[in-house]
């Protein structure tokens, strides 16, 4: 009797290890890599704020496809009426596919815009990026947030 249980317990478990789930394939498949996708010039909008002021501007920021993949040069051109406000840097940025669209950033503030900067494009090819920034004018030190929001042209 003892025999037979045993040899059930065994049955019933290897038949366990025959039991499989179905053929999940959801992998998500991009026809050009993001740093190729994303390259362009985008036209909007730039708001500059601080604790005790806000201004707006032109703008443009300029994505172009590097040699290495998943990486874009970043230009952000920004022109204010209060000169030590305008922006004209560009930095290198990891870019990668989200959602349909884009993510690109660079966190490091040693980067040639002397900010760590984030930005997103979406699947129209609206773009948003934000970075803040010490500014000085005159003796005084102020921290500004640029936002700037655009389409691709």
């Amino acid at each position: 009797m003892k025999k037979i249980i045993y040899s059930l317990a065994a049955m019933l478990a290897l038949s366990f290890s025959f039991v499989s789930c179905g053929d999940d394939d959801d992998t998500i498949s991009f026809p050009t890599t993001p740093e190729k996708a994303a390259a362009g010039t985008y036209t909007g909008t730039w708001t500059v704020s601080s604790d005790t002021e806000s201004s707006e501007g032109s703008g443009t920021i300029i994505l172009t496809a590097t040699d290495t993949p998943y990486n874009v040069d970043v230009t952000i051109e920004g022109s204010f009426t209060t000169a030590a406000l305008n922006v004209s840097s560009t930095s290198i940025a990891n870019i990668t596919h989200a959602n349909n669209g884009f993510v690109f950033n660079n966190n490091m503030a040693t980067n040639p815009l002397g900010a760590g900067f984030t930005g997103k494009i979406d699947e129209n090819g609206n773009i948003g990026v934000n970075f803040q920034k010490e500014v000085r004018v005159g003796r005084k030190q102020y921290k500004y947030n640029y936002v700037f929001y655009g389409k691709k042209n």
